[in-house]
């Protein structure tokens, strides 16, 4: 997977409930380590794909959906009911995209790695970002 590459993949949770199709252009593949992200797997930094959220929907079942106040942009967590597991971000702060978790991809080789890593601000000194890799504080299209 390339930016700007059209892609459309399926994915879903780890129960099974929910199943959802991605289509349209990659808008960027990241590792972002923000505190939500961290809080959300577990420890760790997420593997993201940014889809249009307008090519985003489920073929089975219905998300639950959380929102964090606290950030200075409001977003929103979708995740299964049942099981848990984490599907896709969402933030006010960049509207019409989708940040879906790539571990719930059916496929995840499609995903073929990160571009950039988000949020280093929150990184921990035990998070290991290639050096290679552009690192941003925050998201690039808001700093």
């Amino acid at each position: 997977m390339t930016d700007n590459e059209s892609l459309t993949f399926t994915g879903g949770c780890y129960c099974g409930e929910l199943r959802y199709k991605a289509s349209g252009t990659v808008l960027f593949k990241a590792l972002c380590h923000c505190e939500y992200c961290q809080i959300f797997s577990g420890g760790m930094a997420a593997l993201l794909v940014g889809m249009p959220a307008d090519g985003f929907s489920y073929s089975q079942g219905d998300a639950k959906k959380s929102v964090n106040k606290h950030s200075d942009s409001p977003s929103y967590r979708a995740f299964c009911p049942s099981c848990g597991t984490h599907i896709y971000a969402a933030s006010d702060m960049s509207p019409g995209v989708v940040s879906i978790k790539v571990g719930t991809m059916d496929d995840t080789s499609l995903y073929g790695g990160p571009n950039m890593a988000l949020q280093c601000q929150d990184r921990h000194s035990y998070h290991t970002v290639d050096p290679e890799l552009p690192c941003f504080d925050q998201w690039p299209w808001s700093e």
